[in-house]
């Protein structure tokens, strides 16, 4: 059997990227994202690392697949492709700069490098100044998709029992179609200084964005609500115990996101909040906060993508000297 391929055709750019699965290692990790093809997403640019762009995948079930195999991001080939989380997935097209290590599921075809290259400077482009979104669509090799006909495989609210949660996901579920595409109203007010809580000290708001994207990041899956869906499959932690870490580690910077402009962050939070005693549950807490880690984590996509990285060409933020890397493996 010949090895699976899948397509990423970059509808901005008019150009399309196709990586080669490894068979051999991460089965898991590739059978989960081969099983939700096709799909669109927005490709974005990593910040921090180095040359790495990145897209989320709209998988809310398994919400985790833990990886076999797993190799140091910096000396990982150029074009290899990395699942750090099962929404996650991950183009090496240059140097990286970060240690840690990821699952590999396969890598850029060669022939297709240069693009890789190509568009991984464009994306880099389109963060930093231009802010014009990248929307990409994934689709098995020879099986034509388009954006308007991916499919969105979201949580069934018919999964919970309660009707206040069942509305509660569906009312999720309709806001993650939304923006999955294309740029939520609340965060492009929020950059354009619009939000009518006026976030910020003395007349300015580049603080409350600095923060506010703070909090967005640290909910997400990589972070708080990830760890609590972890702790959730954890058959030692009991519905109780959820509860307490979740309220502790939540409330407080969903109601702050709510007062910044990000209202649904809050409503929905708050929703989850004020129902406590009727979620009765692990499989329907585990339900309902995965469909908010996925929305979390694209709307944390949205806010990076808009935040003003530019400022960084003030020579203030510049690095003194170049810093040597490693981590380019042809």
């Amino acid at each position: 059997m010949p090895p699976r391929r899948i397509t990423f055709d970059f509808l901005t750019f008019a150009k399309s990227i196709t990586i080669e699965l490894d068979e051999r290692r991460n089965q898991g990790l590739c059978d989960a994202v081969w099983g939700h093809l096709p799909y669109a997403s927005i490709e974005t640019h990593t910040v921090v690392s180095g040359h790495n762009i990145y897209h989320q995948i709209p998988i809310v079930s398994p919400f985790f697949v833990e990886g076999d195999d797993f190799v140091k991001r910096t000396e990982a080939p150029v074009g290899t492709v990395f699942l750090p989380d099962v929404q996650s997935l991950f183009f090496k097209y240059g140097e990286v700069s970060e240690q840690n290590e990821h699952p590999p599921i396969g890598r850029v075809i060669p022939e297709d490098l240069p693009i890789l290259l190509e568009v991984g400077k464009r994306c880099w482009e389109a963060i930093y100044r231009t802010k014009e979104p990248v929307i990409i669509v994934a689709r098995r090799e020879g099986e034509p998709a388009t954006l308007e006909d991916v499919p969105y495989r979201l949580i069934d609210p018919t999964t919970v029992s309660h009707p206040v949660f069942r509305r509660l996901i569906t009312d999720i579920n309709a806001e993650i179609t939304r923006i999955w595409t294309r740029p939520p109203p609340s965060v492009l007010e929020m950059f354009a200084g619009s939000v009518d809580t006026r976030p910020g000290s003395y007349g300015q708001f580049l603080s409350g964005l600095m923060i506010m994207a703070g909090e967005v990041r640290t909910l997400t899956g990589i972070a708080t609500c990830g760890g609590l869906l972890r702790a959730c499959q954890d058959p030692h932690t009991d519905l109780r115990v959820l509860k307490i870490m979740t309220k502790n580690l939540m409330h407080m910077p969903t109601e702050f996101l709510g007062y910044c402009g990000l209202s649904a962050v809050w409503r929905f939070a708050k929703v989850l909040f004020d129902q406590w005693d009727a979620l009765t549950t692990k499989d329907e807490y585990f339900a309902v906060l995965s469909s908010y880690a996925t929305y979390i984590n694209q709307l944390n996509i949205w806010v990076l993508h808009y935040f003003p990285w530019d400022i960084g060409d003030d020579d203030r933020f510049k690095y003194a000297t170049s810093t040597p890397r490693t981590g380019c493996a042809p």
